[in-house]
């Protein structure tokens, strides 16, 4: 059995599933239709320029056309609703 889990700002919900790829399809089919997207996707990180309280600052390159950028990585731990 494989479950997961979407956190919600009121309520948690535990989803199982019967297989490892049934899992793994119904995270990306969330992913999918709630525009997730990973940074990665878009830049290469590079390493750290500076950090504060609430995260870091990498550089980073657009991989669509090597432009070179600052990027804020903020820690969600850190920030209230």
């Amino acid at each position: 059995m494989f479950s997961f889990m979407l956190i919600f700002p009121n309520k948690r919900r535990l989803y199982f599933c019967s297989s490892k790829e049934q899992k793994v399809l119904w995270m990306n089919t969330i992913k999918y239709v709630s525009g997730y997207r990973d940074i990665s996707d878009y830049y290469v990180l590079g390493q750290n320029i500076g950090s504060g309280k609430y995260g870091i600052v990498k550089n980073a390159f657009n991989k669509e056309n090597g432009i070179e950028v600052a990027v804020k990585i903020v820690s969600k731990k850190e920030l209230s609703i």
